[in-house]
């Protein structure tokens, strides 16, 4: 049976909650979801929804306790909160039985069944001397020298930890968790991009490459009219990660016509209505109605049903 962990906090209560919805939906068997979260109260709500679902098979909602990790480096004024650095020590939240276990950002839409994929993954993981399977996102070449020099990297790759699968019994064994919260001491004050520069500084290319289509980034832009993404790519990709700070429940994410794999999961299950979050009222005006002067409002589903989400979430 797939073990399947998220670290979110009240904030992404209602992202989670659809990235969830869509993995039950989609896995052919049923599942394990453990969550980490910073207020597990605020979930309430959504996990008994969660609990009703035919292919969940268990469900794990645990309080995060500060007690070895006290410090959360470069989230002030950020689109990040501290719980991404949650999955710097997961291991003491879990079962000590399981075997294999697939972290999931809340910020990620699965469109179809990652069983077999997922399975290949850990079968390969099985025979190698990797703890973890990821996918790079870049390699370091002359353009990327800073992030190499900045972490002191030795290899020449850099993951996107979004999507993880883990070797558990193998974390465990070899206290990863506790060699991760020394790497981020070490670091701390050339740390970037968050907990995903404390892994990447540690592991530091010893890992298996992860399926591209298990951690598919959309890479949404202000610029993109039109879904590029080919044909082969939407019959291929398994979970969409809305990577980065354009995201798709934002007004000007919205306009851009590949947000519409989460905003179809959620109103699935909301009429219809639109999943709308605005961090700065008056650049969300400027977002919405420059949408529809451009026209860039007629590429979006239920133009009509947008705006007045829209105007209404600015009004609140």
């Amino acid at each position: 049976m797939l073990n399947y962990l998220y670290c979110f906090d009240t904030n992404y209560n209602i992202q989670a909650f659809n990235s969830i919805s869509s993995l039950l939906t989609n896995s052919i068997n049923k599942i394990n979801i453990f969550i980490i979260h910073k207020d597990k109260n605020s979930f309430e709500k959504y996990a008994n929804k969660i609990q009703l679902h035919k292919n969940l098979n268990q469900l794990n909602i645990h309080q995060f306790e500060a007690k070895e990790l006290n410090e959360f480096p470069r989230i002030k004024n950020t689109h990040v909160s501290e719980a991404t650095y949650y999955r710097l020590v997961f291991d003491k939240y879990l079962p000590h039985t399981l075997d294999f276990i697939t972290y999931i950002d809340a910020d990620i839409i699965c469109v179809k069944s990652p069983d077999e994929a997922i399975q290949i993954e850990i079968n390969n993981l099985k025979k190698s001397e990797n703890i973890i399977s990821v996918k790079t996102e870049s390699l370091i070449n002359e353009e990327h020298i800073e992030t190499r020099d900045r972490l002191k990297l030795k290899n020449n790759k850099y993951f996107n930890a979004g999507v993880k699968i883990v070797n558990f019994q193998k974390w465990k064994e070899n206290s990863i968790s506790k060699q991760l919260l020394i790497k981020l001491i070490e670091i701390n004050e050339e740390i970037y991009f968050w907990d995903q520069d404390v892994l990447n500084a540690f592991f530091d290319g010893e890992y298996n490459e992860l399926n591209k289509y298990l951690n598919f980034n959309l890479y949404l832009t202000g610029n993109d009219y039109f879904d590029k993404t080919s044909k082969n790519e939407r019959n291929e990709m398994i979970f969409i990660h809305y990577a980065g700070s354009f995201k798709p429940w934002s007004i000007r994410g919205i306009l851009n016509p590949k947000s519409k794999y989460y905003q179809d999961e959620h109103m699935k299950k909301n009429s219809n209505n639109y999943h709308i979050v605005n961090t700065w009222r008056m650049d969300s005006l400027y977002r919405l109605f420059f949408g529809i002067f451009t026209f860039r409002i007629m590429f979006v589903r239920k133009p009509i049903r947008f705006i007045y989400n829209a105007l209404k979430s600015i009004l609140n």
